[in-house]
């Protein structure tokens, strides 16, 4: 079962939310947040070539590790003090998607 448009629009959106974040924030945390979203864009290029099986528990850890980074990305936002958490949930993106993409190369 295919389904590798879902995993790549929300890696999208939360490469935009990074990004902006990155632009509002400076020093480390600013430059760790660019190289997240660059990763986040790569890997949402990677999401779309290939076959996902949307049935596999790692799309679903996937799927999983988006929705919480999109929400912490979103609150951080209004809270500078999040970013720190930010960074955390979007390595555990990082790390779970390259896991689901691994699989489905």
């Amino acid at each position: 079962m295919s389904d590798n448009h879902e995993v790549a629009e929300m890696l999208t959106g939360l490469a935009s939310r990074v990004n902006n974040l990155a632009t509002d924030t400076t020093g480390s945390d600013s430059r760790t947040l660019t190289t997240q979203q660059i990763q986040l864009t790569n890997l949402s290029n990677q999401a779309i070539a290939l076959d996902l099986d949307n049935d596999a528990i790692e799309y679903d850890n996937a799927v999983s590790a988006l929705t919480d980074a999109t929400s912490t990305a979103d609150d951080a936002t209004h809270d500078v003090n999040e970013i720190a958490s930010v960074i955390s949930d979007v390595g555990k993106v990082i790390g779970v998607v390259t896991k689901l993409l691994t699989l489905a190369a």
